[in-house]
């Protein structure tokens, strides 16, 4: 069964006209993505800054429409559902933010934080039902924390309360997009083992949006690499991390730093591209060391190279 379904989607942000430009200009985030997630699955969506992966996160948890193309969630068609009907599909899906800062509101102790969306999407509850999941999370005794604002917590306690907060309502998806990029590097592996457990115990979907492929390799099933719009290559845990195909997913994981590691394999070139004016023909070749003209003027074709692993690469 899948838990999500997207299909050619595009997301396309109109510039405002300057003085010398005659023709409309877009900033193209998404430019055709098909991705496919299983119930129950760990799938990361893995790029630089600027690929459009927290757009498309925005796009599954109906925060953004997008330009053109369909996306479902359990069968369901998002942009086609009225206002109260969107209202219980959202019930189902929770977003862990980046930023533990700023997603938490600042004047509402964490006990509030907690239980009003439980009180928004009238799910009963009670005091050990707030006590519990505040404490799954690492936060223990909840009762040293319930009664706390923000700001009197680090920022480790911090994405830990606004885990809770979305584990609280018991959603059937989760999209955590860079959960764990601001928080202490001696503290990520306890996210990521708290994502994975709770995805095992609860047969939790969940959609890891986030720039390092390290991370992306520690808990996923799956894994799609995104470059400027368009999805790359994308396969099982083993392929991607063990067999990668495309020149983007192997400097993506020739830049993780190993200890004993020498010179890398593979380097790329320069700074992710203005998704305004977008290269001709494969979008990476003016970073790819193995370019050839075919890739300046033609766009690869994704393809199924072997069961369930495709690739976007004139070398393939």
């Amino acid at each position: 069964m899948k838990m999500i379904e997207a299909k050619n989607v595009k997301k396309y942000f109109p510039l405002k006209k300057s003085i010398l430009s005659r023709n409309d200009r877009y900033l193209k985030a998404l430019d055709g993505i098909s991705l496919e997630i299983e119930k129950g699955v760990i799938h990361s969506l893995v790029g630089e800054t600027g690929s459009g992966k927290t757009t498309f996160g925005r796009i599954v948890m109906a925060l953004t429409p997008p330009t053109s193309g369909t996306v479902k969630v359990d069968g369901i068609d998002l942009f086609s559902l009225k206002k109260n009907e969107m209202k219980l599909i959202r019930k189902r899906i929770q977003i862990i933010f980046q930023d533990p800062y700023s997603s938490l509101n600042p004047k509402l102790k964490i006990r509030a934080s907690i239980t009003e969306p439980l009180k928004l999407n009238h799910v009963k509850f009670d005091e050990k039902m707030v006590t519990d999941v505040v404490e799954s999370v690492g936060l223990k005794p909840a009762s040293d924390y319930l009664d706390r604002f923000p700001g009197e917590m680090s920022g480790g306690q911090r994405q830990r309360a606004a885990i809770a907060r979305a584990f609280a309502i018991s959603p059937e998806l989760i999209i955590a997009d860079e959960p764990v990029s601001m928080v202490d590097v001696s503290i990520r592996a306890d996210f990521l083992n708290l994502l994975r457990e709770t995805n095992k115990r609860e047969n939790l979907t969940v959609l890891l949006i986030t720039h390092d492929l390290f991370v992306a390799s520690y808990i996923s099933d799956k894994i799609s690499v995104l470059y400027l719009g368009k999805i790359v290559e994308e396969g099982s845990k083993e392929d991607i991390i063990e067999r990668p195909l495309h020149p983007y997913t192997q400097a993506l994981l020739d830049s993780i730093p190993i200890l004993g590691m020498g010179e890398r394999e593979v380097k790329i070139k320069g700074e992710i591209p203005n998704p305004i004016d977008l290269p001709s023909g494969c979008r990476f070749h003016p970073r790819c060391p193995f370019s050839e003209d075919k890739c300046r003027q033609i766009e690869p074709e994704y393809r199924e190279i072997k069961r369930g692993h495709f690739v976007a690469c004139h070398l393939y």
